[in-house]
């Protein structure tokens, strides 16, 4: 609710909304609209370019744009059609080719694209891009399953016709910006091309003939994929007890040696030269399509990925690194539910023949409320000492296992720990460590 009420303060500038709940009350407004939008889409990222806003009317219709790039290599896109949000439509490809074109009139003219060079694409403007646009009109029409895309066909050349010229004047008004845009264009193309000739070098590009799936992978044997899992396991203990353990109809074992590489610096060609990142992808069953993981639903391999890492800080290290891989150049697995953290409990009682774990401090509080009997206490050792038993009843057992689902409801927000933890600036980790230290397990 907060959201879409801060949205709908973004759209309507100097409107003032009193949210309450409960004995809570809080007042929402903006001021510059969709400029604060912008700058709050680019909270904690380094941006590239200032921001780009223009409005226009003509006739019974008007746009709205606020753009900015960063230096991430994802973009984000906030459409909206009288003041209804979209997902796609014919308002967005008209914004599209108002950029690619004035982008490439501009390149040409400022001699930054050399005359044997193909031309800028719009998939090569799209690294690093936030837009908000916000269009209205009269009667529009939706389509897709849920309505959620504009397919009004006059909207694509209003949008179009009145944002390219304004988007020249602003490109010849700011040389840095454009040139800025422009490179970081040049350099998405550069990592395609890369990431092209890795694949061909790397991986048979025939998905037919790359059929061998990564030697170390214990697999699943059951066809029906959507009920498979597979455990990404590190270190050889670990992996050997996982093995054990498992149900061999249904759940597959990955075992990965030590932590994999930090992608977050990486592109995709660098990665794809890590041996443990190139067997993930061909182990999930993820593509590789014009310099980019695609995530095609028919062609997963599992239903379930599992990170499966200790509890402690090695353990949030490895699966922060898996996670940053995931984040970066496959989101739609998190965004589609299909990434897990195996949950391993600190604790394991004891009385008499009967075995309980408990997953943390507070459920070993809650017991020793609740429980009058005496029993023995032991902290459950790493999962490279658990014996198979052990691991089967913690970590593989759907009946006695805790999976946290791994969700990006705000992928912005996400974006924005990754970058604070993983990323150059050392004072936006040192502030994310100053505010969460207290939500840290320490052993002394």
């Amino acid at each position: 609710m907060k959201k879409q009420i801060q949205e709908l303060a973004y759209l309507s500038p100097g409107m003032v909304f009193n949210l309450k709940f409960k004995d809570k009350e809080e007042t929402i407004t903006s001021q510059r609209g969709i400029q604060d939008y912008i700058n709050d889409l680019n909270k904690g990222k380094n941006v590239v370019t200032s921001v780009f806003y223009t409005e226009s009317l003509e006739d019974r219709m008007g746009v709205k744009i606020a753009m900015q790039y960063n230096d991430t290599y994802t973009d984000v896109y906030r459409l909206y059609t009288n003041s209804i949000p979209n997902t796609g439509g014919t308002h967005l490809t008209g914004f599209r080719t108002a950029l690619t074109s004035s982008i490439n009139d501009y390149a040409r003219e400022n001699k930054l694209l050399k005359e044997k060079d193909a031309n800028i694409s719009g998939e090569e403007l799209k690294e690093g891009l936030v837009l908000v646009l916000s269009f209205i009109m009269p009667d529009p029409v939706f389509s897709g399953q849920t309505k959620e895309v504009l397919s009004s066909g006059e909207a694509r050349g209003v949008v179009q016709r009145l944002v390219s010229k304004e988007i020249k004047i602003w490109l010849d008004s700011n040389p840095k910006d454009a040139k800025a845009i422009v490179d970081k264009a040049l350099l998405a193309r550069a990592a395609r091309e890369k990431a092209k000739k890795a694949k061909e070098t790397v991986r048979k590009t025939d998905s037919k003939k790359r059929a061998v799936l990564p030697g170390t992978l214990a697999d699943a044997s059951s066809k029906n994929r959507k009920e498979c899992e597979v455990f990404i396991v590190e270190g050889k203990s670990a992996a050997g007890s996982t093995k054990e353990a498992r149900n061999r109809t249904t759940q597959a074992v990955f075992p990965v040696r030590g932590k994999i590489l930090n992608v977050l610096k990486a592109d995709l060609h660098k990665a794809l030269q890590n041996a443990e990142i190139n067997g993930m992808i061909d182990a999930f069953g993820l593509e590789i399509k014009d310099g980019k993981v695609i995530v095609d639903e028919s062609k997963l391999r599992y239903g379930k990925i599992v990170i499966t890492a200790d509890a402690d800080v090695d353990g949030s290290h490895i699966r922060a690194l898996f996670l940053t891989f995931i984040w970066k150049f496959a989101p739609e697995l998190i965004q589609k539910g299909y990434i897990y953290a195996a949950v391993p409990p600190l604790y394991k009682i004891t009385m008499g023949t009967k075995i309980q774990y408990l997953k943390d401090d507070a459920a070993l509080e809650a017991f020793r409320k609740t429980n009058s009997k005496s029993f023995e206490l032991g902290r459950m050792k790493g999962l490279g000492e658990m014996d198979p038993h052990e691991m089967e009843q913690t970590v593989m057992s759907p009946e006695s296992r805790t999976l946290k689902q791994i969700t990006m409801d705000d992928a912005e927000a996400a974006a924005r720990v990754f970058l604070s933890l993983m990323g150059e600036s050392v004072d936006a980790r040192k502030k994310f460590i100053e505010e969460n230290a207290w939500r840290a397990n320490v052993d002394v």
